[in-house]
């Protein structure tokens, strides 16, 4: 009888042990999820990002004898890149404005199924605020990032999202993209977070050349001649003398609205 009565205690103990683990783990997926979109947040970004920084560090730099990580890279390795794209849906206000923020959500929702279509189940995405979505992909840098910035943007312009029962949006987006090591090679010349801003600012500059386009940045000779400051708010200047490079399918960028 005593066994008995063992055995079933035993088994209340792990039942509750389980089901304390299994709702600790739902209140984790959900502090690091959006709850409307269902993607991942900037928590998630945040717990994450450091495993693939070090991993590239690894792959690229060996580390010397009291931890700390040499000047040299290893020989014959094939770089890896993280590649942030920042994606922002154009002139999403008037979605709110015209049709309600009920509508706007349902639009939203829908952008982040095709993100997911379109991306592999490894890459990251992150509703990064508002109508703004964050991309990181993990690549080989010989691979072309600019083809996968056109495909998001291409693929999303040429949906149809339901807003209501009767009624459909088309959207289009301006997308910003910069790898990681931003420095070929170098992994304390940019951070992960400046990377970030690059991409931020590129997406900002296909904001103002007409929007529903890509734009990508990368390092020009004497990029760390210069504090990064001085690049982040002198773009113009800094392209101009080649110290970074823009690529996009729209000629002569501008950096200024016009007047």
């Amino acid at each position: 009888m005593l066994e008995v009565q063992k055995r079933r205690l035993e088994q209340r103990v792990f039942e509750h042990t389980s089901e304390l683990a299994r709702k600790n783990h739902e209140l984790v997926v959900l502090s690091i999820t959006d709850p409307l979109t269902g993607l991942k947040n900037r928590r998630y970004l945040d717990d994450r990002i450091s495993d693939d920084v070090h991993l590239i560090e690894r792959s690229l730099f060996p580390r010397k004898d009291d931890g700390t990580v040499a000047a040299r890279r290893r020989p014959g390795r094939e770089d890896m890149v993280l590649t942030f794209y920042v994606i922002d849906i154009d002139h999403f206000k008037n979605v709110n404005d015209i049709h309600g923020h009920t509508a706007g959500d349902r639009a939203l929702v829908g952008v982040a199924q095709t993100l997911r279509r379109e991306l592999r189940t490894s890459d990251i995405i992150i509703r990064w605020g508002g109508e703004e979505f964050l991309v990181v992909t993990r690549n080989k840098r010989a691979d072309n990032s600019y083809l996968l910035a056109e495909r998001l943007r291409q693929s999303i312009a040429a949906s149809e999202y339901p807003i209501s029962a009767s009624d459909t949006v088309r959207l289009t987006v301006s997308i910003g993209f910069a790898r990681y090591p931003f420095v070929q090679g170098s992994i304390a010349a940019v951070s992960w977070q400046q990377v970030i801003s690059l991409a931020d600012s590129a997406m900002y500059m296909a904001k103002l050349n007409g929007r529903n386009l890509s734009v990508g940045i990368e390092s020009g000779p004497g990029f760390t001649q210069v504090p990064f400051s001085e690049i982040i708010t002198r773009m113009d200047e800094q392209a101009a003398k080649g110290r970074i490079r823009l690529y996009s399918t729209q000629d002569d960028l501008r950096f200024q609205a016009k007047k």
